[in-house]
């Protein structure tokens, strides 16, 4: 009898909300967070059929598979109460957005964070934004905020440290993270829409990940919802936090920038590369820790690597016609006729080695002023430099060598010779460095 009372309080609640999305929305997708039809069916096969996840994993990444699609409706009725609550923030225009796309372990993230800095022009989202992408959570948390900074409390300390520590101390080190801290849009995408490689996290299997990451395989239409959700998702940070600045995403989903590119005219992209002798040991070693800690469980080492390497063999190629007409670059090359001036890529070497003439050189090919930015104060404030610049002795750790992964330099180099050619990446043999994120 409780059961059938909570059933009914269930549908009294949702019910008139999805009626309502009919009204409020009735040009876009009704199950706008419902993942691709593709990534359901491989998702579900692979979790119980495909690779060596032990019993324990396979039933844990069912029971949360089963439990997000039972429970779309409620996710769609939240979301429903965002658009009644506050329909202003779909009309929240996203005049000049400026997306950073990277393979994994490339830099993004430092490249992100420094740029974050000028939070005169930009807003990033935080990583509560992208796990619970619904307003009315996030003024919940606005509400924690204000209690803790008016009696003293650590209620958003406390979720901060379940986090990290629901994480893992291995991914924490290779990629910290932090509750007020600028993180990665994958998040929202593979937890709401299961899609993009960085959906590996929720279930390690080959067929999967590459299912989850080629967007151009996928319907039409499917990715029509995938780019509708996503870019709702932008204009709730905005709206919330925007306050006249731009959008600023750090991101993996390099088949997906196409599609945004179209959808909003004004968008500029930033792209960052690195020779893949040191971006595929460190992403092999932080997706092996990843997968641990998000469904118990890791592919073997030779499966593992496989996959990740398959990965790079997508990813590079679909970065590369991305920025094939690219017309800034750093270091600078001949700009082709019809070159794509919304587009700027740089390579990570660069960056690590002149991180503010790296700056200034994406700044002045979007035409914007860089000494009016926050960026040469924050470069010139010591606290700012020391965390950027010392990190690593903080959280320091070690990834595999190629030897370790069973590769040589010169296989590496022969199996992305294409990229590596389109990168301007020279050919290298000096040991790697453990620096990119």
């Amino acid at each position: 009898m409780l059961l059938l009372y909570i059933l009914l309080a269930y549908a009294l609640l949702v019910a008139p909300l999805l009626l309502a999305r009919l009204v409020l929305a009735p040009k876009e997708p009704f199950w706008i967070l419902a993942p691709p039809g593709v990534c359901i069916r491989e998702r579900f096969y692979s979790t119980l059929f495909r690779g060596s996840m032990p019993l324990k994993s396979r039933l844990f990444i069912t029971w949360r598979n089963c439990f997000y699609i039972a429970s779309l409706p409620f996710w769609t009725a939240l979301w429903t109460l965002d658009d009644l609550l506050a329909p202003a923030y779909r009309e929240t225009e996203l005049k000049a957005p400026v997306f950073l796309v990277g393979g994994f372990r490339t830099g993004t993230t430092s490249l992100h964070r420094s740029l974050a800095m000028d939070e005169k022009h930009y807003v990033s989202p935080r990583f509560a934004e992208l796990a619970l992408p619904f307003l009315s959570a996030q003024w919940v948390f606005d509400y924690l905020e204000a209690l803790d900074k008016r009696n003293g409390t650590e209620y958003i300390a406390k979720i901060e440290k379940s986090l990290q520590s629901a994480l893992g101390e291995e991914v924490m080190v290779r990629h910290p993270m932090a509750w007020y801290a600028a993180e990665e849009d994958d998040v929202v995408m593979a937890a709401w829409n299961w899609s993009g490689y960085y959906a590996l996290m929720h279930c390690p299997t080959t067929e999967w990940k590459m299912t989850a990451g080629q967007y151009s395989k996928m319907a039409p239409a499917e990715v029509d919802r995938a780019v509708t959700f996503y870019t709702r998702v932008i204009q709730k940070v905005v709206y919330r936090r925007g306050n006249g600045r731009e959008y600023l995403s750090k991101s993996h989903l390099i088949e997906l920038m196409p599609a945004l590119h179209r959808k909003i005219p004004g968008s500029r992209f930033v792209g960052i590369q690195r020779h893949p002798k040191d971006a595929i040991p460190s992403w092999f070693a932080l997706g092996q820790a990843v997968t641990k800690a998000m469904s118990l469980s890791a592919q073997p080492k030779e499966a593992a690597l496989d996959m990740h390497l398959q990965y790079a063999d997508k990813y590079y190629a679909a970065e590369a016609a991305f920025f094939a007409n690219c017309a800034n670059s750093l270091p600078s090359g001949p700009v082709l006729r019809g070159a794509d001036r919304r587009k700027f890529k740089l390579r990570f070497q660069e960056f690590l080695e002149q991180r503010e003439a790296s700056l200034l050189a994406i700044y002045q090919a979007f035409d914007m002023d860089f000494e009016r930015s926050d960026i040469p104060k924050a470069l010139k404030d010591e606290a700012v430099q020391k965390a950027h610049q010392d990190y690593k002795k903080k959280f320091s750790y070690k990834n595999p060598a190629l030897d370790d992964l069973g590769l040589s330099l010169a296989d590496v180099e022969e199996r992305y010779r294409e990229y590596m050619q389109s990168a301007n990446l020279a050919s290298l043999s000096e040991p790697s460095q453990n620096g990119g994120r």
